[in-house]
């Protein structure tokens, strides 16, 4: 992310004078797995937002941060630029949500897809990496939000949008957008992110000539929904899929499609007690990425994983949490 972020979010922070929130770090001490750490099934927590956006209704009137850098750095040479979220290195970001009436409006900045830019570093071939001339992650992103409450329950719009150029010796471009809908009541959710466009793009000047290197995605889908099991429980279910074309002109043979799919159905509950709580989750889940080149490749698991955290509210401004994960089946 190449904006100030910093400076952004103090302003924002003076400007709403309301509590400030950190999640991501929560919700994997609590056992999240999740490729681009949009929220929880069954937990709630503000994080949750970028799951089914209209779980802004909850969280009016707060900033929401996440402290960190630029990220863990992929690929080769000239790969400064696409970086991944990760434990050791994340990324900054933030954002606030401010009520006015019955509805809600906010602006998140830094969002960045883990998984779109894991898919662009599959794009980026080994002969494009080994010249400097891996793609660009998706950069700059802005998160715009707008909610408020009907007959049906609490619903939700987030409009994204990410752009960045550089027009040097090795002139990157890249650009996505996307649109998240939602609608949940106290029985159900239900929501549809939508990929609208990815397309990142490399031209690097060698003392050769030109090496192109292209990737651009079709639409993507994210969907999926919950339904409330008695007072504790939660059964969700969510499919994902995208598709993309990547070519280059470093030995590859024309365009190469890829796609990507993963869906899962789980269980899982909150109990609390006192001011602990027990969270606890078991889910099926099966991932699949594959390239068509000369011959085709692909990397395929599936695994059903049993999860069990515990969070403890132990003063006014201290909370423990802690959380155990294993795989029943898979790896």
């Amino acid at each position: 992310m190449k904006f100030n972020l910093k400076s952004v979010l103090v302003l924002l922070l003076m400007a709403a004078m309301v509590p400030a929130n950190a999640t991501i770090a929560r919700l994997k001490a609590l056992g999240m797995d999740e490729t681009d750490n949009e929220g929880s099934y069954y937990i709630q927590d503000d994080r949750n937002i970028f799951l089914n956006v209209a779980n802004i209704n909850n969280y009016g009137d707060s900033v929401i941060l996440e402290w960190g850098g630029n990220g863990l750095t992929l690929g080769g040479a000239g790969a400064s630029s696409l970086a991944a979220d990760d434990d050791a290195s994340p990324k900054a970001k933030g954002g606030f949500l401010r009520k006015s009436g019955d509805n809600v409006y906010g602006v998140y900045l830094g969002n960045e897809s883990n998984t779109s830019t894991l898919l662009r570093a599959l794009g980026s071939g080994s002969a494009a990496v080994g010249v400097g001339s891996s793609l660009v992650g998706s950069d700059n992103q802005v998160d715009l939000f707008f909610g408020g409450k009907s007959s049906m329950g609490d619903w939700g719009v987030n409009l994204v949008y990410a752009s960045s150029n550089n027009e040097g010796t090795n002139r990157n471009n890249d650009s996505a957008h996307a649109v998240r809908l939602g609608l949940k009541n106290e029985g159900w959710d239900a929501f549809a992110n939508i990929s609208t466009g990815n397309k990142a793009e490399r031209v690097s000047t060698t003392g050769a000539g030109e090496n192109f290197h292209q990737f651009e995605g079709s639409l993507g889908l994210h969907l999926g929904g919950g339904v409330q099991v008695g007072e504790t429980g939660r059964v969700y279910g969510l499919v994902k899929t995208f598709s993309w074309e990547q070519t280059d002109s470093l030995g590859q043979a024309g365009a190469v499609d890829g796609s990507f799919m993963s869906y899962a159905v789980g269980y899982g509950s909150a109990v609390k007690s006192g001011k602990g709580t027990l969270f606890s989750n078991i889910e099926y889940r099966s991932k699949e990425v594959e390239l068509k080149f000369t011959t085709q490749a692909e990397a395929k698991n599936t695994y059903i994983p049993l999860t069990v955290g515990y969070e403890f509210d132990a003063t006014s401004w201290l909370t423990l949490r802690g959380s155990v994960r294993h795989n029943i089946i898979g790896t």
